[in-house]
């Protein structure tokens, strides 16, 4: 009824700029075809560790860099002929349902609409979705398809169901692997170059935490909760994880579509996805916790644009300082610029509600194109430089503004809002000229002028100078801005072009 591998489920953008609907089989044909899966965030990353994960597979490899710049001839025919060994499994339904448990029975159904994490489910509405029934709704095998991947690479913590299979499982439960983490994917002109400039090389693998390969998940799927060989290789190898048993789930087809019942229930604690520094996924970003002394995943927001962390994104160590480091593939790039010497990233990911990681806020996106010269260790220090020189002047942004409320003695109700407005304003200005830190010159006088401007219409738009005691506060507070170090040294400050 519904096959991942020759039914359309994955929304492509051609090269003509149609978009359309493939599946497995007329993604790999017509790779070259296809610009771009036209995918949400989180759907986007769930699709593309299946097709890394297929690829890495078909290839067994590539086993080193070598190998790697000469495998992408082979990734279509390959992988073509690996799927075709494999029809069964990637059924929807069936004897070997789709990272499914056929076996797998409930005393309680959950809702369909749980798979998406943009629905509400059951009689719980939402602003944007008004639709829902306390029954559930049911849904194309396709969007079924789709969503169960991407539920099973961001499944939320906390209560989530029940299931039995062999015996009952119910109660809370850890996050899926991908979702507390902004994720990296190198991009190409085409679909084919994507896949192949985000691939490791098994000596890559070698180095990361735990860097087994083994098998996809679908290769080597448990018999039962107690199969321990096949849940060391789901949450303990490199090809097992990209596709993840995070949860036990299973559908059911009604009348050409999904039942709008079905079975979520966590899965065993043996099948647990441990993080870092037990494990690591290879499209995150690893950063440094001073505060709490130990490596963590970037996780994205929507108050702060990416480029305000390229310095940790981009950082290629061989080993995890400190500094921490990017996502694997980034070692690539030196093979894949353009001729131009730019290349293409998107960066994105899921953002839980702070303090509620049950709960998804929202999702965000950015896709970069960058100049290949800033990997350098010299340009990235001098990008990162100035980065951390836009960070301490918002602080003392947020400081100048509280020494003006407080010559003005404003209500505490209101002082948190006014402080936030300011550096709002801020890094909305900088977010608007971030780009001149990606220029091939020296630019740091420019930056300290772009910084100024900023920190003044931040400033003077959030602080009301027209009474003579607001103007009293108002240059009470600015001296804390501290201005004269933004000062060029060669005299001259304002920007060039």
């Amino acid at each position: 009824m519904m096959n991942l591998i020759g039914d359309p489920w994955i929304p492509v953008v051609f090269q003509d700029g149609q978009n359309g609907t493939v599946g497995l089989r007329g993604l790999y044909e017509r790779a070259e075809e296809i610009r771009d899966l036209a995918l949400a965030p989180p759907q986007r990353i769930a699709v593309m560790r299946l097709l890394i994960c297929m690829t890495q597979a078909a290839l067994d490899g590539p086993k080193d860099r070598d190998e790697w710049l000469a495998c992408k001839p082979r990734i279509a025919p390959e992988s073509l002929a690996y799927l075709d060994a494999r029809q069964a499994k990637f059924d929807l339904f069936g004897n070997t349902p789709f990272m499914q448990i056929r076996d797998l029975k409930a005393d309680k159904y959950a809702s369909l609409d749980k798979l998406d994490f943009g629905l509400a489910s059951g009689d719980n509405k939402t602003l944007f979705d008004q639709s829902s029934v306390p029954e559930g709704r049911t849904h194309a095998a396709g969007w079924a398809s789709l969503h169960l991947l991407t539920f099973l690479n961001f499944s939320t913590s906390g209560i989530v169901g029940q299931a039995n299979w062999g015996r009952k499982f119910s109660g809370s439960t850890t996050a899926a692997p991908a979702l507390k983490a902004a994720h990296l994917f190198l991009r190409g002109g085409d679909l084919s170059k994507t896949i192949w400039r985000n691939l490791l090389a098994k000596d890559d693998v070698d180095t990361m935490p735990n860097g087994t390969w083994g098998k996809p998940i679908w290769d080597a799927f448990p018999k039962s909760p107690d199969d321990r060989a096949c849940v060391e290789n789901a949450t303990q190898t490199y090809l097992g994880r990209l596709v993840p048993l995070a949860r036990f789930v299973k559908l059911e087809s009604e009348g050409g579509m999904v039942s709008p019942s079905c079975i979520i229930g966590p899965a065993s604690k043996a099948l647990k996805f441990e993080g870092l520094p037990s494990y690591r996924e290879p499209s995150e970003t690893v950063v440094w916790n001073k505060a709490k002394k130990e490596h963590q995943p970037l996780c994205v927001s929507t108050e702060k644009h990416i480029w305000r962390d390229l310095g940790a994104v981009l950082a290629l160590q061989e080993n995890e300082s400190d500094a921490g480091a990017g996502a694997r593939t980034l070692k690539n790039l030196y093979q894949i610029a353009d001729q131009d010497g730019q290349f293409d990233v998107w960066i994105g990911g899921l953002i839980p509600v702070p303090g509620k990681s049950a709960i998804v806020d929202d999702a965000v996106e950015w896709n970069l194109s960058l100049p290949v010269g800033i990997l350098g260790e010299v340009e990235l220090k001098s990008y990162q430089t100035n980065v951390v020189l836009a960070d301490k002047f918002a602080g003392y942004l947020s400081s100048a503004v509280r020494a003006y409320l407080d010559e003005m003695n404003a209500y505490k109700d209101v002082r948190k809002g006014i402080v936030k407005r300011a550096t709002s304003i801020f890094w909305q200005e900088l977010d608007q000229r971030h780009r001149l830190l990606l220029k091939d010159r020296p630019i740091d006088d420019d930056w300290k002028f772009i910084v100024r401007k900023a920190l003044e219409k931040g400033y003077g738009l959030s602080c009301i100078h027209e009474t003579p005691r607001q103007i009293q506060a108002f240059v009470a507070g600015r001296k804390r801005l501290r201005l004269h170090e933004l000062r060029a040294k060669g005299g001259k400050n304002g920007e060039s072009e």
